[in-house]
């Protein structure tokens, strides 16, 4: 009975959720262009998507492997999809907030690394983007007014993907290396408090 009720809730919510997006819309005119459209097509892009999510699922979950080493696929494929949702719904990217938040509620994760592991997400995501943009710039011929600066656009496109490349390593050998650099960077950041609460201290009293 707890499971029909929990999926009639769901039901509920998604009929809710398509009215909200297709309030205003001629349905008429919807249903026209998906007749037109390819059923192919559309397979093809919905096993896109899937397969995008999951492969998301995966990369989240070696990024908290050195958290927790089995974390299930199911709790953290809702909370993707969830994120999702939101980010789509409300404006503000709260979807990046919602997905560490979901996980860490349900199976425990602690929050720090969940939110962590978010800021590592993107910066992959950026990595990426950055890397193809070089990979089209490369392979496809400049025409017009950009093929007078080629050798510019080119060269910084080289520059922005060895860049990254470069931070990814450093990131990596970090990560093979923390249990050496974890006591370093902790006395930086003792060294980095100290000095500031002495600055602090001879803003508030000058002449002591």
């Amino acid at each position: 009975m707890r499971a029909l009720a929990k999926y009639a809730v769901s039901l509920l919510l998604a009929g809710l959720l398509l009215w909200f997006v297709l309030r205003g819309t001629d349905l008429r005119l919807v249903g026209e262009q998906l007749a037109r459209a390819s059923l192919g097509g559309l397979v093809l892009a919905a096993a896109v998507n899937l397969g995008h999510n999951v492969f998301r699922v995966w990369r989240w979950g070696v990024l908290l492997r050195p958290v927790r080493p089995a974390i299930p696929f199911r709790p953290m494929f809702d909370a993707v999809i969830l994120g999702y949702m939101t980010s789509w719904i409300i404006p503000g990217r709260l979807g990046e907030l919602v997905r560490p938040a979901l996980l860490s509620g349900r199976e425990g994760v602690p929050l720090g690394p969940c939110l962590g592991s978010i800021v590592a997400d993107r910066l992959l995501d950026g990595a990426a983007v950055v890397t193809l943009f070089g990979i089209g710039i490369a392979a496809t011929p400049l025409a017009g007014e950009a093929a007078s600066h080629v050798e510019f656009i080119r060269g910084a496109s080289v520059l922005m993907v060895c860049g990254v490349g470069a931070v990814l390593a450093a990131l990596l050998v970090a990560g093979r290396h923390r249990r050496r650099l974890e006591p370093w960077l902790a006395r930086r950041g003792r060294a980095v408090a100290g000095i500031w609460r002495s600055r602090c201290c001879t803003r508030r009293w000058p002449g002591g």
